[in-house]
């Protein structure tokens, strides 16, 4: 027979167990998503992307970095090809407060040259 102890033990490690398998999962959707989700902090250090976010921001495997070190690496355009101002991206729109939906912009690569549509949301 178990004492209480050993019991809240037994009933801690089985709750420890299910939420990692609950992490795994979400995990597992996060990254078969195919448009890209990323998460930033209020200073915008980015702390998790998904793998489709990584690629299509240059991050590599890790998908971190500064928010402002990669917006320097892309040129930001609204749909007519006019160029629009780095304080004007959703992302840092967003971390100012605001709430963006379904807006639609051009993001040139500049080590690369590659023109990507996007089509936006993001909130604070």
């Amino acid at each position: 027979m178990l004492d209480s102890d050993q019991e809240r033990i037994l009933d801690l490690q089985e709750q420890v167990a299910a939420l990692m398998l609950d992490r795994y999962r979400l995990q597992a959707l996060f990254e078969s998503i195919s448009d890209e989700v990323w998460f930033c902090d209020v200073n915008g250090r980015l702390l998790l992307t998904n793998r489709a976010a990584a690629e299509g921001l240059g991050l590599g495997k890790a998908g971190v970095g500064e928010l402002g070190d990669v917006l320097q690496e892309l040129t930001i355009m609204d749909p007519d090809g006019r160029p629009r101002p780095r304080e004007n991206a959703p992302l840092l729109r967003s971390l100012r407060g605001e709430v963006i939906h379904d807006r639609e912009e051009i993001v040139q690569h500049r080590e690369t040259g590659a023109l990507r549509w996007r089509r936006f949301s993001s909130a604070p």
